[in-house]
């Protein structure tokens, strides 16, 4: 017991410290912004709600008066990953007697890269692993001790965690197998009791019943009714039963994640870890007898959800949401670790006894011991510099200043895509003051009629367009509806029947005129000139040191708008200021070669040919497949060199290309 001991303070103290050093001030990419500002504001985040998390949330914000709301609602993600280093250490302890393996164990998913991070940076994923690891907890410790209490914990947290994330369900299969194994001890009146409790675990959604009839600034449910509550739930939106609607049915798309799957393994254990699984693997019915195989069920279970999940892993964007989802089974995959610890100890120990004399094997053993705390250790150091870096790094917060920024008084802002309107909503709602003469509307909500209701209590003077007209898309019909009372911004040009929408920094201004006069013109290049020079660089923040996922967005996000602003320029024939921006978002995004095609027509015009085509090498060289090369550099050959028999070989070379892409329609 003093040694079981020793290794709570241990947990306590180390972790503790680490945690609460490198917690965020800041919001981090993803979710952050929206399920903060559901909190500041006493609102609903997207579904399917996660009503625990914001009630807990808001009595964070509430209590705590010091730093940013984003580092009070850290708070919920470090406090339950304490938590469930603990009952994973007592768990550990009481499968294998082994307290010192189980301790270092424990340490290594603490250091564990995604683990860490969803610990430091308001999110949901480090409570669902609290509400995961008490699930197994009180399952093994019902299997080991026969007690009714942890079969009647078990269903009321399960209840609770149905509150939290959907995903919980996947360790549904182990916990019943669990318990349908010891039916016989299960009395009737504590099965009864069980059901009870786990519907008492569900009670927390009331509370968006409760949020939504004061009608706050983030209300994903809408209207107070059953309807909505069940499409906030089954998360209808995003299509039930999958992560969005953007996931494909593809094969290969499923394959690719199991194999994304194992290169996040790979990098986040590195060789070692990876020697310890396998030998964890071979070990584990021999550390864990009789019960390894509940372990091998929710592997097979949580595979065949990223399986079936099929997250298409086409950008950084949509790789840190599929990494998101990999804590769940890094958690099982330490019973697999603690297995490999404990196995190659004992054949070390058994190697030792017959090389070394009696009186020398306890000193030995307990040295052979420490080299496995170098493994921890080793994790500590690998990923202290990649997170430490986020306490106070600004560059998913910049992006909402930056959009609020470029705003006059009296605009009505249309924002879309999850970045930009998460990150902006929660400086919106976080300094709500500092904003007051703004509009904020969620443009890809606004044909959600519960939507629309909110948007005519939060702002009465805007106008919602009336009965359909199949003549005229609602957006367009909103945006005329409103032209007059604000200057409208967008996060992307909009589908509207007459008007212009011209870059204006990182947004799009609405004007009403088909066609912009000479002073409107000057006007767009000055103000614009004037935003670059006052929104961030990405690049000096935390991406200097290491690029995390999510704020990788940030580095596209400017680059596409660097792009749109060359592109209107290039039109405009504005050249030099078409170049600047177009040689910017290849500098902050250079996987993508649409800015490079900007730079050859811009050469092509100004007739410099021997740039263009050096650019025509360069894109070449990057991307073979892109057939469009050719038709540039028939461009360039007839305009800048007048080659007319050399540009048509290129632009017979683009169509025939092209023609080759083409679907045959027997086919379809």
């Amino acid at each position: 017991m003093r040694s079981y001991r020793l290794g709570l303070v241990v947990i306590g103290i180390v972790n503790g410290i680490i945690l609460l050093l490198t917690q965020t001030n800041t919001i981090y990419g993803g979710d952050a912004g929206d399920l903060v500002s559901a909190i500041v504001t006493r609102g609903i985040p997207h579904p399917p709600g996660y009503p625990i998390y914001t009630l807990f949330g808001i009595l964070l914000n509430e209590s705590i008066k010091i730093f940013s709301p984003a580092w009070r609602v850290s708070f919920l993600s470090s406090i339950p990953l304490l938590i469930s280093l603990f009952f994973l250490y007592d768990l550990f302890c009481q499968l294998t007697k082994r307290w010192f393996f189980s301790l270092i164990t424990v340490v290594c998913f603490a250091f564990l890269y995604p683990v860490w991070l969803y610990a430091i940076v308001p999110e949901v994923f480090s409570l669902n692993t609290l509400f995961l690891v008490v699930l197994l907890w009180s399952s093994f410790k019902f299997d080991l001790l026969k007690q009714p209490k942890y079969l009647l914990l078990c269903s009321y947290v399960f209840g609770l965690a149905l509150t939290h994330h959907h995903i919980i369900l996947f360790i549904a299969p182990v916990v019943f197998l669990i318990f349908w194994n010891n039916r016989k001890i299960i009395r009737k009146k504590t099965a009864l009791w069980a059901g009870i409790l786990f519907l008492l675990g569900l009670l927390p959604y009331t509370y968006v019943f409760i949020s939504a009839s004061h009608n706050p600034g983030i209300n994903w449910l809408g209207d107070s009714n059953l309807t909505n509550f069940i499409a906030l739930v089954s998360r209808t939106i995003y299509g039930s039963f999958q992560a969005g609607k953007f996931i494909t049915n593809l094969p290969i798309t499923r394959l690719i994640n199991l194999a994304a799957l194992g290169i996040f393994v790979y990098q986040d254990f590195r060789f070692i870890g990876i020697i310890f699984i396998i030998t964890g693997f071979l070990f584990g019915k021999k550390v864990f007898p009789s019960r390894f195989k509940y372990i091998g069920i929710g592997l097979v279970s949580y595979l065949f959800f990223l399986f079936y999940a099929s997250f298409p892993i086409a950008n950084s964007f949509m790789l840190a949401t599929f990494e998101r989802f990999i804590q769940p089974i890094y958690l099982l995959l330490m019973f697999v670790l603690l297995s490999g610890f404990i196995g190659l100890s004992q054949a070390l120990e058994r190697m030792l006894k017959r090389m070394i004399r009696p009186e020398n094997r306890k000193f030995i053993l307990a040295l052979t011991s420490l080299v496995f705390i170098i493994y921890p250790v080793a994790l500590l150091r690998m990923n202290y510099p990649k997170l430490s870096v986020l306490k106070n790094d600004k560059t998913a917060e910049s992006i909402g200043e930056d959009i609020l920024t470029s705003l006059p008084a009296g605009s009505l802002l249309i924002l879309t895509q999850d970045t930009p309107i998460f990150n902006t909503q929660y400086m919106y709602y976080s300094e709500l003051t500092r904003w007051k003469n703004i509009k904020i509307i969620h443009g890809s909500k606004l044909l959600i009629p519960a939507y629309s209701n909110q948007v005519k209590v939060q702002y009465p003077d805007i106008t919602l367009p009336g009965s359909a007209d199949e003549s005229s898309p609602f957006i367009s019909r909103f945006v005329s509806d409103n032209k007059d009372k604000f200057i409208i911004f967008g996060w992307e040009p909009l589908q509207t029947n007459q008007g212009l929408w011209v870059p204006w920094g990182l947004l799009f201004r609405y004007y009403p005129e088909e066609k912009l006069s000479d002073d409107l013109q000057k006007s767009v290049v000055t103000e614009n000139n004037r935003l670059w020079t006052t929104y961030q660089n990405p690049e000096k923040g935390s991406l200097s040191i290491y690029h995390n996922l999510f704020l990788d967005e940030s580095l596209r996000i400017y680059s596409e708008a660097h792009k749109q602003y060359a592109v209107w320029a290039g039109k405009n024939k504005l050249y030099e200021i078409a170049r600047d921006h177009a040689e910017k978002a290849y500098e902050l995004n250079n996987e993508d070669t649409d800015p490079l095609l900007i730079l050859i027509q811009v050469d092509v015009f100004e007739k410099k040919c021997d740039d263009a085509k050096a650019l025509l090498v360069k894109l070449r060289t990057q991307d073979p497949n892109n057939s469009t090369s050719d038709f540039f550099e028939a461009m360039n050959y007839k305009e800048c060199y007048h080659d007319d028999e050399k540009a048509k070989e290129y632009e017979d070379r683009y169509r025939e290309s092209e023609h080759k892409e083409e679907t045959p329609l027997k086919q379809l």
